[in-house]
């Protein structure tokens, strides 16, 4: 009888949720074109007709079908879907547009309060603190880490470069810029077995994350939290929360040992997590939900889009040549070891940047990405009505020909300084607006230092021949979505588009209240708080990790060229990227590492299936943490200690935002970076060019013993545009959601307050509509003479004001770490690779679902 009455009451509130959505958004929508509804199920019964296809692939055949906006019901959910350029700028500029989309909830057990899916009350105030982590000052003192990682990074290749057999490069760059994340972020220096840890765990992770975005019905909590998976994630957090505790406790005591009562810098992230602790801004919680945010975002996007690149240089052996000798005018003939990249040097690596922005725009890293609205949006004849979730996707845009010359051909000279200025709004590799990517500089630096190391030591080749630069739409998932930009930029800028999408959620349980997952509320003042750790100050005292890691990185790919093997970078990366967030001395980040891939597994199961979205049954971690007199020193926990102390964060938003840290910095700089060397090796001429811009700064001194210094960073032009290439291409960040909390007018359309919006990033980076031959690695088109021209339509970082903070910080250190490696290494690939065939997943960071392998080999100075 009990179970007779909990059914009946579980369908009349079913009905009651039913009849007041469809009150609410059917008047406001009916204009909106779309897929066919049916009572209650909504469209779920299309996602059922395409249920072996990868989600990406189902999205993308809605955006070609209807124009935008267009609505889609999952239950009585509404999504708008919005690819037009305007329409993105007035979701993404919009301040009611910060709340993440209901799909983020999926996520959000992960990242929950952390910067990628905290509210947005919750996201500004967060943002605002961890900010200054990612300015210039900093930025120069991670350059160190990116360097010493990316010289690691090279020695770890040069052992299967000898071997001459293929490798897959993403897992040595997942090493490298996890281990990067780990020292600029957390200030310790982690070994490899626990880098390893957090990885393997990560993947698991991801799996979930893919495999409940492709099942819709698993997206509600209340039928995931019913699953075997719910329970795996719940261990794989519990263990993930334990290791971070153990970091906290290392560093903590490691600043004991240097007490000082200097205290009044606090400009790394975690020591502004920490000073916000201790000012009562951030709780435990939030602590470790951003420093998981900051470490696997800032590594895993970053190792993924370098391991683009790489394939692309490997693809694209002119492109790849052409970089090394942009690298080789920078260092002339010395090797990274002895002439590693110093941060002036970077400035001068333009054609590198080309090639990695050319490959951000093919592969964004996050394809898409969702808002909800908390307002209503007038958008042109239409009213987007409050509560609603907008979808914004940046990869259609970036390979629409519409806004791309023959958007699928690999060019990175539409990056060319130029042609950078003729660039419209619609290259969004990091997203747009206020809620951007925050580390869009450390990744750029990140993946320059680690691009330009492998250019100048290694030379990447295909295992099979390309035939030809225009791309061409695949079956399983892996598309090169033709998307229109402009709508998605109305998202990112508004102000009632700043709180996550609603599958944001599912990330809520690592993150909780980080800057990724949280509240616009919350993330206003988290936003605040944290911002100076990406400060120019703290960019400055990172560079030297950045460089540290870079070479390190490059000792553990020397070992690798020397077997003549090849590998898949993404492992190395991700473990040097989190090295760099952490810091010094913890022996526990290879632990990270597999409890990372595990929770991932869940979470993308949990997005996939969309009957596992909702929560059936709460609970919440405990997590006990003990405050200890220590050194404030200018790292991010510092600040969040600070806030704490001062009532700013409570313990829980500490713990959020330092899970949302570490995972955001050293997961996307990673896969960005993996990126960038799957294209150098693809491109020969485009690393051989980066190589030659990096011997000018460098000559022929190995990094070794000319390391990048933070000087250098302003002559790495090209190598910052391949880095942007390799964003605009694979955008680590492919699709984001905000949840509308105003009507939205969107030219004709008015998008309902409520509706969940998604961005896809990656269509409007492979849009032919604003990129000329968008498919082409091109990282020309990010030139600095290129630069002032180009459009609203290249968001690798996302845009408006909840962007990627660290974008300084991540393009700081992939500079440095891609640097060091292109003076070290050649990429290649036995036979080249059309980057349409490159096939794709999309968890929350852009990858690679069938691993390909690069060769590397010790570069031999000419």
């Amino acid at each position: 009888m009990l179970f007779i009455i909990i059914v009946l009451s579980l369908i009349c509130v079913a009905i009651s949720c039913f009849v007041q959505n469809y009150r609410l958004f059917t008047f406001q929508t009916k204009p909106l074109p779309g897929p066919i509804r049916l009572p209650f199920i909504g469209s779920i019964f299309l996602f059922l007709y395409h249920y072996s296809e990868d989600y990406l692939s189902v999205w993308t055949k809605f955006t070609e079908t209807y124009s935008s906006p267009f609505r889609i019901w999952i239950g009585s959910k509404l999504f708008i879907v919005v690819h037009e350029l305007d329409q993105i700028k007035t979701i993404l500029q919009n301040r009611h547009c910060l709340d993440k989309s209901y799909v983020y909830n999926c996520i959000k057990p992960v990242f929950d309060t952390g910067l990628v899916t905290a509210p947005a009350s919750t996201w500004i105030e967060s943002r605002k603190v961890i900010a200054p982590v990612f300015g210039m000052i900093p930025m120069k003192e991670y350059f160190n880490i990116f360097v010493r990682e990316s010289l690691i990074l090279i020695e770890d290749l040069e052992k299967n470069a000898k071997s001459e057999n293929e490798i897959e490069c993403l897992d040595y760059l997942c090493r490298c810029t996890l281990k990067i994340s780990c020292d600029t972020m957390m200030g310790v220096k982690v070994e490899r077995n626990l880098i390893d840890e957090w990885w393997k765990e990560s993947a698991s992770q991801r799996q979930i994350w893919q495999h409940r975005f492709q099942n819709v019905f698993l997206i509600p909590d209340v039928i995931f939290n019913l699953t075997s998976w719910r329970r795996k994630q719940q261990e794989c957090f519990n263990s993930f929360h334990s290791i971070i505790k153990k970091i906290i406790q290392q560093r903590t005591n490691e600043s004991n040992t240097m007490f000082t009562n200097d205290d009044t810098s606090h400009t790394r992230f975690y020591d502004i997590l920490m000073h916000s602790f201790r000012n009562g801004k951030f709780t435990q919680k939030e602590i470790m939900d951003n420093i998981f945010t900051m470490l696997g975002a800032s590594s895993d996007t970053t190792a993924t889009t370098v391991h683009f690149v790489i394939i692309m240089m490997a693809n694209f052996s002119e492109i790849q040549e052409k970089a090394y000798k942009e690298l080789l005018e920078i260092y002339g003939t010395e090797t990274p070891k002895f002439a590693p990249v110093k941060y002036e040097d970077l400035q001068h690596m333009h054609y590198l940047e080309c090639i990695i922005k050319e490959t951000l725009r093919l592969f964004p890293t996050i394809p898409m990405i969702g808002r909800k609205l908390t307002e209503d949006l007038k958008m042109g004849e239409f009213v987007l009505p409050k509560g609603a979730d907008v979808l914004i996707s940046f990869i259609r845009m970036h390979r629409n020909e519409k806004y791309w010359p023959n958007p699928l051909m690999f060019n990175p000279d539409r990056f060319l300084q130029e042609k950078t200025n003729s660039i419209p709004h619609y290259y969004m590799p990091f997203s747009d607006g206020p809620r951007n990517c925050i580390g869009l500089k450390y990744a750029m630096i990140s993946m320059k230092v680690i691009l330009a190391t492998l250019i100048r030591t290694f030379a990447q080749h295909r295992s099979y021949q390309r035939r030809g630069c225009v791309a061409h739409n695949q079956q399983d998932g892996n598309l090169p979505i033709r998307r229109k930009p402009g709508l998605g930029s109305i998202i990112l800028q508004n102000r009632h588009c700043l709180n996550k999408s609603l599958v944001y959620k599912c990330l809520e349980p690592i993150f909780g209240m980080g800057l990724v997952t949280a509240p616009a509320s919350i993330w206003t003042e988290n936003r605040k708080m944290i911002a100076p750790a990406f400060g120019m100050i703290p960019m400055k005292e990172y560079f030297d990790i950045f460089v540290r890691e870079s070479l390190i990185f490059t000792e553990d790919l020397e070992k690798i060229a020397q077997s003549g093997n090849e590998i898949e970078c993404l492992d190395y990366l991700y473990k040097c990227t989190l090295k760099i967030s952490c810091g010094k001395r913890i022996r526990f980040i290879l632990l990270l590492n597999y409890i990372c891939h595990y929770i991932c597994a869940l979470l993308i199961l949990r997005c996939i299936l969309i009957f596992l979205w909702l929560n059936l049954y709460c609970f919440y971690l405990k997590i006990h943490f003990k405050i200890y007199n220590f050194k404030i020193i200018v790292r991010f926990c510092d600040i969040l200690m600070h806030s704490l102390s001062n009532g700013k964060f409570t313990q829980k938003d500490m713990m959020d935002n330092i899970v949302t840290m570490l995972g955001a910095s050293s997961d996307t700089t990673a896969t960005t970076m993996n990126f960038v060397i799957i294209m150098l090796a693809n491109f020969k001429e485009i690393q051989e060019k980066a190589y030659k811009e990096l011997l000018e700064i460098y000559g022929t001194e190995t990094p070794k013993f000319a390391p990048v210094k933070y000087e250098d960073l302003q002559h790495m032009h090209y190598l910052e545009c391949i880095i942007k290439e390799t964003l605009r291409l694979f955008p680590t960040i492919p699709m984001i959601g905000r949840e509308l909390t105003e009507d939205l007018k969107m030219g004709e359309y008015v998008l309902p307050k409520g509706a969940d919006v998604f961005i896809m990033f990656i269509q409007m980076h492979r849009n032919e509509k604003y990129w000329p031959n968008p498919m082409m690695f091109n990282p020309d088109r990010f030139l600095p003479e290129k630069r002032n021209c180009m459009p609203y339509y290249y968001m690798p970082f996302s845009d408006g004001p909840r962007n990627c903070m660290g974008s300084k910080y991540a393009m700081m250190s992939m500079k440095v770490i891609l640097a060091t490696l292109i003076r070290t290494f050649v990429f290649k690939l036995n036979q080249s690779i059309e980057i349409d065939k490159i096939k794709l997943n999309s968890d929350i960071v852009l990858s690679i679902a069938e691993p390909i392998k690069i060769r590397i080999e010790k570069r031999v100075s000419k």
